[in-house]
């Protein structure tokens, strides 16, 4: 089709490859969106699927921490404009508060080829402005040193009586990142972001996927 990945063709990728998503569901009529919410424990996030919107954020078609139906149908109905009521459907998503969050991110480079990136992603990325590179594929000693470098990184090791976080899970899920690219040379770039880093787990919580030629 020519076309770069739709949010939940990504998340699938993403799982089939080890690497945890944040719980979801897909649908294409606001009469489903309290049958979602019922199997998805919390409040929720809605974003808009589409070939023609690839950052959601910047066109408001992400609205978060939604608690119940009125709310989630009237948030529904934003995001069903953004689209002109074109087929894609939208996401409804667990909303994960806890952790914290961090970038995983892959690009093909026409001189090195793929080359992975890790660093602190929401608040802390403005702050720190420091992530560290790899060029794939490789190991865990690499991807533990991706994660260690970062001045940062003390806040994933728990600082000032917070528990430290799973450090083991963001290893595997870059290495499995490198994989997904060494394995896939139609990928172009790859952009995890954010990861929630959990006392135990990491979970993807979006992710674009760009694919090579498909302009």
């Amino acid at each position: 089709e020519r076309r770069d990945l739709l949010l939940p063709e990504a998340y699938e990728v993403l799982q089939a490859y080890g690497i945890p998503v944040a719980d979801y569901r897909v649908i294409y009529r606001r009469e489903d969106l309290g049958k979602a919410m019922s199997q998805i424990e919390g409040p929720i996030a809605l974003k808009v699927i589409s070939p023609k919107i690839s950052h959601k954020s910047d066109v408001g078609g992400v609205l978060l921490n939604i608690n119940d139906l009125p709310e989630a149908e009237g948030a529904y109905e934003k995001i069903q404009r953004l689209t002109d009521g074109a087929p894609s459907g939208i996401l409804v998503q667990k909303m994960i508060a806890q952790g914290k969050e961090v970038i995983l991110g892959a690009k093909r480079d026409p001189s090195f080829g793929p080359v992975l990136l890790f660093g602190l992603g929401g608040i802390y990325v403005e702050v720190f402005k420091e992530t560290s590179l790899r060029v794939a594929p490789i190991n865990r000693s690499e991807a533990e040193e991706m994660i260690s470098e970062l001045k940062a990184s003390s806040l994933l090791k728990g600082v000032r009586g917070e528990k430290p976080l799973d450090i083991g899970r963001l290893v595997e899920n870059l290495l499995r990142l490198s994989q997904l690219m060494m394995d896939f040379p139609e990928i172009m770039g790859a952009d995890v972001n954010p990861v929630k880093a959990l006392e135990k787990g990491a979970v993807a919580v979006d992710a674009r996927i760009v694919l090579v030629n498909t302009r």
